[in-house]
């Protein structure tokens, strides 16, 4: 397997977080389901460049969710992994991306930057073409 589709993602939660500011540093990943602790851990090495002290694995089973039909949906299996890490030791993890929506802007100026874009444009096709280079057009 390769290492560097071993480890999928961080996973952002309370306990992720409270684990992280305890005084010795723990990190959750989600990692493939057909890795094992050694793969994990030189996954690890590699993208991060730090031995890690401990792995733990817990695999997560589907569950069943609402989908307002008869048959119930059910939620992905995963694999999780807690990496402990040397007492003093701390790496970075990006943070998830901000969900911000845009701000809407106001329908009237939309309408005319659209109608001005419009203007700018030059026509196009055959038509355009015989008005430009007849001479009444002058």
């Amino acid at each position: 397997m390769d290492l560097l589709s071993v480890i999928i993602k961080p996973l952002h939660s309370e306990k992720s977080y409270s684990l992280r500011n305890e005084d010795i540093k723990k990190y959750v990943f989600e990692v493939n389901r057909n890795a094992n602790k050694y793969e994990i851990s030189l996954a690890f090495q590699l993208i991060y460049g730090i031995v890690p002290n401990k792995v733990n694995v817990v695999n997560r089973k589907p569950t069943p969710t609402r989908t307002g039909t008869r048959n119930p949906g059910m939620t992905k299996a995963k694999k999780i992994a807690y990496i402990t890490l040397p007492h003093g030791v701390d790496i970075q993890i990006d943070e998830e991306p901000s969900k911000e929506k845009p701000k809407k802007e106001n329908k009237k100026e939309l309408v005319t930057e659209r109608k001005e874009e419009k203007k700018e444009k030059p026509k196009k096709g055959v038509l355009s073409k015989l008005v430009k280079t007849s001479p009444k057009a002058k």
